[in-house]
């Protein structure tokens, strides 16, 4: 018999930390060579984009800040979900008060976050907000806490509402394993 047993698996928390974790070196990388030929090259002598990139610029002027910024924000945020957001997390089929969650570590590394009952805690106050506030507020902060940290889980991904109640300790009855 496993020792351990899944209670919650967000797949897309799992594709979309893969998807992240390939995209953003490459978007990264990108950027880099676009700044180096911005910055060490003459108009002539630069890449079609980025001539094209440095004459909308000049076209646009000071309002070039807008886009620029919305985008620096909507990728602050996105990077912000991946975060917060749980992959995976395994119960321990022996005591049943043990677990291991799956989470992101940085932008392509997962960790492993050991913690047993009495670190976890669900932030109950996100509920009581409107729809608005309460999406702000699980950008921001998640609506559970392991140990120290701050996650985001949905409560559709969990095997069973009961798993989910007896790791935040509303119950106290062992759910089947």
């Amino acid at each position: 018999m496993e020792k351990w047993l899944l209670i919650y698996s967000d797949q897309g928390a799992t594709r979309s930390f893969q998807l992240v974790a390939i995209i953003f070196p490459i978007f990264l990388i990108g950027s880099a060579v676009i700044a180096y030929d911005f910055y060490n090259n003459e108009l002539k002598d630069r890449f079609r984009m980025v001539r094209r990139f440095s004459s909308d610029i000049e076209e646009i002027g000071i309002y070039a800040i807008i886009p620029g910024t919305a985008l620096l924000i909507v990728i602050a945020i996105l990077l912000r979900l991946h975060q917060l957001r749980l992959m995976r997390i395994y119960q321990d089929r022996g005591t049943g008060e043990n677990y291991i969650a799956i989470c992101s570590r940085n932008v392509v590394r997962k960790c492993q976050i050991p913690f047993d009952r009495s670190c976890a805690s669900a932030c109950y106050f996100l509920y009581e907000q409107t729809y608005l506030n309460d999406i702000l507020m699980q950008i921001l902060i998640g609506n559970m806490q392991i140990r120290k940290q701050r996650i985001l889980v949905s409560d559709d991904a969990f095997r069973g509402n009961n798993y989910r109640t007896y790791m935040l300790n509303e119950t106290s009855t062992l759910p089947r394993l």
